[in-house]
């Protein structure tokens, strides 16, 4: 059974770095080519809200975004990742709509993300969850929901 949990600081930096780090060979390129895993883990800690989904003790599925953005009302998703053996059974739509839920209830009017231009199943994924096409920018797409 997949338990899900949501909030600021349910894991410690250590342990996000462990799980981006286990997991990086699911992003093209490899998240240590475009970050520090351990600078951006502790960022991660600091700075955003974080969705867990976990099935007993295993983290099969991190959600993080930002919400800090009270001028434009936005929050931003900055890390979405389902682990391969747990994809296609819907915990990547319940974590996102766990995040419109609570980002709703403080507030915010939208949510964006960037995503590489080349990253068809993940624009995908987004705009079957009604994410739209907001700017292109030289690589990548921000796709962006109205709450």
């Amino acid at each position: 059974m997949i338990t899900y949990k949501i909030g600021q600081k349910i894991r410690d930096a250590d342990s996000i770095a462990v799980f981006l780090k286990q997991n990086e060979e699911s992003f093209n390129p490899k998240l240590s080519e475009l970050v520090s895993i351990n600078e951006y883990a502790v960022k991660i800690y600091n700075n955003s809200t974080l969705i867990i989904s976990q099935e007993g003790d295993l983290t099969v599925g991190l959600l993080s975004f930002y919400e800090n953005d009270f001028i434009h009302n936005t929050a931003y998703i900055t890390y979405l990742l389902v682990l391969k053996s747990y994809q296609g059974k819907g915990i990547g739509k319940s974590m996102i709509e766990m995040m419109k839920k609570y980002v709703k209830e403080r507030g915010f009017n939208f949510i964006d993300l960037e995503v590489l231009s080349d990253n068809i199943l993940a624009i995908n994924f987004y705009k079957n969850l009604g994410f739209k096409d907001y700017s292109q920018k030289l690589k990548s797409i921000i796709l962006r929901y109205q709450i």
